[in-house]
């Protein structure tokens, strides 16, 4: 029997079949690597005109006995695989031929060079044979074309180009190539050298290359993706809620971070599966753990207003039930002190501040004393973190009792007076001033309960009081430093210094500096516009004629508001020595460029 014969014939058979395929296979091939190729047409015809190129085969076959069992591998040598690799791949086939009654059945291994390199690199250096797995050749017409085709387009690939993870950035689009149907309704790992695929690149500029490695494809439904959907359990409602196939059973809803339902059904019966973890930011913690903890409670599960049965959720825990209940004090205690609870980031608390809020919270919220010994009345700071919180210590209503106040809350201002020295001299008189006065400019930044949303009020006490209009365009200036200085609170304390700064214009009037303040808050903002600039330009000519005290900087200040740098240097270096000095310490000075600075500083 002569076996490579029977091979031979058993693929050129089976490719004369293929009407765009013209095969070139010889018996006793004197070429030292293939056995011939494998022509490739585009039409029936299959003229020069229709060519599109041929692919290399080497044909083997294998004898088995009646019955017998046939290893889907084949040795090759390592020389063989580096001479196939250098002539840009080959189709190897290998035909088992039963010796007693001649049937065959035909195997292949397409060895494209990136499937060569893969085999190659998993083998040890010394390994002269290497086993090759294969597959059983298709007999289908349309099946074999497609393979050949698909063999053809391999030839392409290089493995000698290396990783081309640069030119991602002018990429256009992403072809993949397969010998087979590929089933894109789950998702599929695609890793050339394993698969039979192979995945072209194209850049904006037309250049195409074979990338070697894995590409994953996601179905649109496998990707997360943002749905209006309501879901609501014990009054708690989520209405932006990600959702992501997981399989062909579970669809996975992510409510917020940290909390979870999957949704799994098998033969028409739905189960619920909540998935629940801590995380960092109170609202979310707290509005997730509830939701949880409701559904723990069996509350009616409602899904867009329809009630969705579930069994019994997991993960009950009385130290979960704890938590919860804490976390509802400091939401009560944040309200109270009118603190933004967004800003509070639970990880950042330690176990001392957790107890000193507890009592805080016991003082403000159930008005409960507590008892020091060797307390004294005063200003205390409680830490949240990077955060703080400034109290007023007061004397309870027994021996050795003390409570909490306040002080910048509205409400509290009939139980306490603030006052400021008028100078820094210790027999200096105590003015009337609001409690905005008594925090440390480079303290407000980090103070939560400063309610600044309701800061006018504070200054409407004090109102007709001479050195009212002096303390409150301090304290915009303070705010507006404030604001640069903390980007979380940024539109928070430009909010109160615009309203602070409305509000001395209207009680005071629209003098030079508080028409710079206005319209630095608005620049920072980025609301400054056209009108605002005509009028910042008229100013800056009347400063430059004005014998006012602080004409000069307001000059400057103008320049630094209109973007006119090399003016404000100019307007700069007018200034005696202590007026830049004193410019520099006020918020206008940020708006100029960085490299101004040394600019400025070399002026003097």
């Amino acid at each position: 029997m002569d076996i490579e014969t029977l091979a031979v014939n058993e693929i050129s058979t089976l490719v004369a079949m293929c009407p765009h395929l013209i095969q070139q296979i010889t018996t006793n091939d004197k070429t030292p690597f293939t056995d011939g190729h494998i022509e490739i047409y585009s039409g029936l015809e299959r003229s020069k005109d229709e060519w599109v190129g041929r692919v290399s085969v080497q044909v083997k076959g294998r004898s088995t006995p009646a019955k017998g069992r046939f290893k889907k591998s084949y040795p090759i040598s390592r020389t063989d695989l580096l001479a196939y690799q250098a002539d840009s791949g080959v189709l190897y086939f290998v035909v088992s031929i039963d010796r007693d009654t001649g049937e065959r059945h035909p195997y292949y291994a397409l060895l494209s060079p990136f499937r060569i390199e893969k085999i190659l690199s998993d083998a040890a250096p010394t390994t002269k044979q290497i086993s090759v797995p294969l597959k059983d050749f298709p007999t289908n017409q349309d099946e074999i074309e497609r393979l050949l085709h698909f063999a053809h387009k391999t030839k392409e690939q290089r493995p000698s180009a290396g990783n081309v993870s640069s030119l991602f950035p002018q990429m256009k689009s992403l072809t993949v190539f397969s010998a087979q149907n590929l089933k894109l309704d789950v998702p599929v790992s695609l890793v050339t050298g394993e698969t039979e695929v192979t995945v072209v690149l194209t850049t904006t500029e037309g250049l195409s290359l074979h990338l070697d490695g894995e590409l994953q494809l996601f179905p649109p439904t496998y990707i997360p993706r943002s749905v209006d959907v309501k879901i609501e359990c014990g009054g708690f409602l989520f209405d932006q809620v990600t959702v992501q196939t997981i399989d062909d059973e579970t669809v996975e809803m992510k409510l917020a971070d940290g909390l979870s339902l999957r949704f799994r059904k098998v033969s028409n019966v739905q189960s619920v599966q909540a998935n629940f973890t801590l995380v960092d930011l109170l609202p979310e913690r707290l509005k997730a753990l509830s939701f949880f903890v409701a559904l723990l409670d069996r509350h009616p599960l409602v899904v867009d207003g329809g009630a969705i049965p579930f069994e019994k959720v997991t993960g009950d825990d009385p130290e979960l039930r704890r938590h919860l209940d804490y976390l509802c004090k400091l939401a009560d205690l944040f309200k109270v002190l009118g603190v933004d609870a967004k800003l509070v980031n639970l990880s950042e608390i330690d176990q001392n501040q957790h107890r000193e809020l507890q009592l805080v919270h016991s003082s403000l919220v159930n008005h409960k004393e507590f008892f020091a010994e060797n307390g004294e009345p005063g200003w205390v700071v409680r830490q949240v973190g990077r955060w703080q919180l400034m109290l007023l210590v007061t004397r309870g209503s027994d021996p050795g009792s003390w409570r909490y106040i306040d002080p910048f809350a509205p409400e509290s201002r009939h139980e306490f007076r603030a006052g400021r020295k008028r100078t820094d001299d210790d027999e200096s008189e105590y003015i009337p001033s609001t409690m905005y006065e008594i925090v440390e400019n480079g303290d407000l930044k980090s103070i939560l309960n400063l309610w600044l949303e309701r800061i006018t009020e504070a200054y409407d006490v004090i109102a007709d009081l001479p050195d009212t209009a002096t303390m409150a365009n301090l304290q915009v200036l303070s705010l507006i430093s404030a604001a640069d200085a903390n980007e979380e609170r940024r539109g928070e304390f430009l909010g109160a210094a615009n309203a602070l700064s409305e509000w001395l214009i209207a009680t005071a009037g629209e003098e030079p500096h508080h028409l710079v303040n206005r319209w630095q808050i608005l620049k920072r903002r980025g609301d400054l516009n056209s009108a605002h600039r005509s009028e910042i330009r008229d100013l800056k000519r009347l400063m430059s004629r004005s014998d006012l005290e602080l004409a000069g900087q307001i000059e400057v200040a103008c320049a630094l508001l209109l973007d006119d740098h090399e003016d404000a240097k100019y307007c700069l270096e007018l200034l005696k020595p202590e007026e830049r000095d004193q410019l520099k310490t006020w918020p206008i000075w940020a708006l100029r460029e960085p490299a101004a600075e040394t600019a400025f500083s070399a002026a003097g």
